[in-house]
């Protein structure tokens, strides 16, 4: 529906430009008044040289601070950790938890709604259809994305008939892929980091009108998803950069720890000699002597020790142990303040999936709410994502151009993703809020036998 224009949109903008009159120097204008065109269908905030030349260029692999100075394999060294892994886990099969559902754009009061129901259920039947499940598929996704800032699907499409279909959605691994982008930073297509030295990670490459860009997959057959980009940059940023810290420390206090407990797990020894005992003169194979100590006779007898079980010593000869009383607990706790601090930079909290002492449950309770925020937060963005690079092209090609208000929407469940409990369960059925064929469905999730009704 075409909306009237009230007024339109001045293109010059006028400003006034106080100046003051230097000392010693003739009065000068109060004011002077300069005005500012623009073609307010086009942008000005170029993000380099190129908006000004008729170049394009590959984004380089490395989006932050750490990949520039460690390459983008810093963050697999930061997912080997099993508290930066289980924290990112937790985000991804929380926020994917369920099989998504593709709803309709519109409510069933609006007079169209039988037409987006229509187009839902041919975009249902088609994700139905994928080679690989959609939520499978999702879930590696939104896991390269908060790990590595950025995640790539080629769409792979078909024609069935007289419709065109998305029969699968392949997970690519971005670091053998550069972003071609203009000046300004839009994606015009993916392509190969090295391919034939056409694109090489940061190079630029002159086009002209009309130009076919060999090799380099267009935009519209990608899936691309970028967390939390900055500016205009199309790469997004790794949800595990806050991580770094307290993940690098924590490497350091454990090489400290199997260090100290190398030396100190076991009770080292030591010995006196027997009163009186004499230096040994041996003769060597090739006639000459040695002099050997009573006390390195004795320590070579300790050191023979510890890799044994048994040792002999002449009589009157002590043995004492060297017993320490610290049990290591400082490295242990120098490894908790780095766990609460990595899960804190990954979940936002650390008492929802961490233990605490001398909590309140309400604290727990409030850490669990924070922690839902985020999973809800993550599943809007990936919901979005898909709607409009998997949904809307289908629905246009299939549909038409009208048909855009008509793209399904991906509902991919309420809640913080975690199961209902028992006792959620029996606070709603006392109020009666389950009909039968919902209790069957509460009955499965709570593994019990499924009654009749």
């Amino acid at each position: 529906m075409s909306k009237k224009r009230k007024r339109g949109l001045p293109v010059v903008q006028e400003s006034q430009v106080t100046i003051q009159a230097a000392p010693g120097t003739s009065p000068a204008p109060q004011n002077v008044t300069v005005g500012a065109p623009a073609d307010l269908a086009r942008p000005y905030l170029a993000a380099n040289i190129n908006a000004y030349m008729a170049m394009l260029s590959a984004l380089p692999q490395a989006f932050d601070d750490l990949s520039k100075q460690f390459g983008i394999d810093i963050y697999d060294q930061m997912l080997t950790d099993s508290e930066v892994a289980a924290s990112l886990d937790v985000i991804v099969y929380a926020a994917v938890a369920t099989p998504p559902v593709v709803d309709a754009a519109l409510p069933p009061d609006d007079p169209d709604y039988g037409m987006a129901v229509l187009i839902a259920d041919f975009v249902r039947e088609m994700m139905d259809g994928l080679s690989i499940s959609l939520q499978d598929t999702l879930r590696v996704l939104v896991r390269q994305a908060l790990a590595y800032g950025t995640a790539l699907g080629e769409l792979i499409f078909e024609a069935t008939g007289d419709a065109w279909l998305i029969s699968d959605i392949r997970v690519a691994d971005l670091r053998q892929f550069s972003l071609i982008v203009d000046g300004f930073n839009q994606v015009h297509g993916i392509a190969p980091t090295m391919l034939h030295e056409r694109f090489p990670v940061g190079a630029m490459m002159p086009i002209h009108d009309g130009q076919v860009l060999d090799n380099v997959m267009p935009r519209s057959k990608a899936l691309l998803l970028a967390w939390q980009p900055t500016g205009s940059d199309p790469r997004g940023k790794s949800l595990l950069r806050a991580a770094y810290a307290p993940w690098w420390a924590k490497q350091q206090i454990i090489n400290e720890m199997v260090t100290w407990f190398a030396r100190f797990a076991q009770p080292s020894i030591w010995g006196t000699t027997a009163e009186g005992a004499q230096d040994i003169c041996i003769t060597n194979p090739d006639g000459s002597q040695t002099i050997e100590r009573p006390t390195d006779q004795l320590l070579a007898a300790l050191m023979q020790f510890r890799n044994a079980s048994a040792i002999a010593l002449p009589y009157g000869s002590q043995v004492n142990t060297i017993n320490v009383s610290e049990s290591g607990a400082v490295f242990f706790a120098g490894l908790d303040w780095a766990d609460n601090a990595i899960r804190r930079a990954i979940l936002k909290q650390h008492l929802a999936t961490g233990e605490g002492q001398h909590q309140a449950r309400a604290a727990a309770e409030v850490h669990q709410d924070i922690l839902g925020l985020m999973i809800l937060t993550v599943r809007n963005w990936l919901g979005d994502q898909v709607r409009r690079d998997v949904f809307r092209p289908i629905v246009l090609a299939n549909f038409g151009d009208d048909a855009e208000r008509f793209t399904p929407l991906l509902d991919l469940g309420d809640g913080d993703g975690f199961p209902i409990s028992a006792t959620e369960v029996a606070s709603l059925a006392a109020v009666g809020w389950f009909t039968d064929d919902q209790m069957a469905v509460m009955d499965k999730r709570l593994g019990l036998p499924v009654r009749g009704v």
